[in-house]
């Protein structure tokens, strides 16, 4: 969303500095910041209250202080540990048709989702081809959503704030599971063929019935704003480097 809004800003200033001075349209100057905490978004718990219910506040810390190696759900990422080192950033490079980026979105819609849906069932299919089905029988995955529509503006404290011009990492994540039902339905139909440029009928109906119920699932917790929202515990952390240290202990419980 940052990233958005940036370029935006970008484009404008850039469009009104041509329009004030075309002859210095080209030249750019930093612009004269307060160098102060102050000059910065505040973070989100600063800016709303993130209420939780004491059922969610249950079901987090049953699911944080249980024995990982006792309770091993069928979702975690068992083949997929998670590895600090070496820390590289892998970047590929591919090129599509150009009747498909318009085709896509079409089709998406044409489903009743969108291409984020679309994108979580076609992974779901490639990760039970790639493994086979010996190594996993559900699967899980992590979204990040944007919760910057749901701060408010004008606060006394912040003033200045605005939501729709403000750079600030004001998401939330939530979880995507996948059970072991689908992934048997999948395997079954998973063949050579299927490693070719298309799938076949029945694995695309699955694609599209996974992709719309990923949709419905993102509709439903936007539509909660930030109540009962995973945000609403970080104010019980006291140190993230070492929460992030125990996580790394832990099984994987989505592919990393």
């Amino acid at each position: 969303m940052s990233g958005k809004i940036f370029h935006e800003l970008l484009l404008e200033r850039l469009n009104a500095a041509a329009i004030d001075d075309p002859t210095n349209s080209s030249e750019m100057k930093p612009p004269q910041c307060a160098r102060s905490l102050e000059s910065f978004p505040p973070t989100m718990e600063k800016l709303v209250d993130v209420s939780v219910s004491p059922l969610f506040l249950l079901n987090a810390s049953r699911k944080e202080n249980r024995p990982a190696s006792k309770f091993i759900r069928a979702t975690q990422a068992q083949w997929s540990p998670i590895r600090t080192s070496p820390y590289k950033t892998r970047f590929r490079c591919f090129s599509v048709e150009n009747v498909t980026p318009s085709s896509i979105p079409l089709a998406c819609r044409g489903h009743g989702t969108t291409l984020t849906g679309r994108l979580h069932g076609l992974v779901l299919i490639l990760l039970e081809a790639l493994l086979g089905g010996t190594q996993a029988s559900a699967f899980a995955s992590n979204k990040a959503i944007d919760q910057q529509r749901h701060l408010p503006s004008g606060r006394p404290t912040y003033s200045s704030f605005q939501p729709t011009t403000a750079f600030g990492n004001y998401v939330s994540m939530m979880d995507h599971r996948f059970n072991s039902a689908v992934v048997s339905q999948i395997r079954s139909m998973v063949g050579e063929k299927d490693h070719a440029e298309s799938l076949s009928t029945g694995l695309m109906e699955i694609v599209w019935t996974t992709s719309l119920k990923v949709r419905k699932a993102i509709e439903e917790k936007l539509s909660m704003s930030l109540r009962n929202d995973i945000l609403g515990l970080a104010k019980d952390i006291p140190d993230f480097r070492e929460k992030f240290k125990m996580m790394q202990r832990r099984p994987a419980s989505v592919p990393g």
